[in-house]
């Protein structure tokens, strides 16, 4: 490929600028959330994993 963008759907805040993810700010908050969402959903199977064995008893 050459310097092919794929064009993605883009959030723009009407009141502010915080929320731009077609900015370089903006692409790494929703990183940054995509990020701490995965982890969450990770500790949560785990707990969930952790009572089954638990109940097995």
């Amino acid at each position: 490929m050459t310097g092919t963008k794929v064009d993605r759907p883009e959030l723009k805040e009407l009141n502010g600028s915080w929320l731009d993810t077609g900015s370089p700010p903006g692409e790494l908050m929703m990183t940054i959330f995509a990020g701490m969402a995965q982890f969450e959903r990770k500790l949560m199977l785990q707990r969930c994993n952790e009572g089954r064995e638990v109940t097995k008893f």
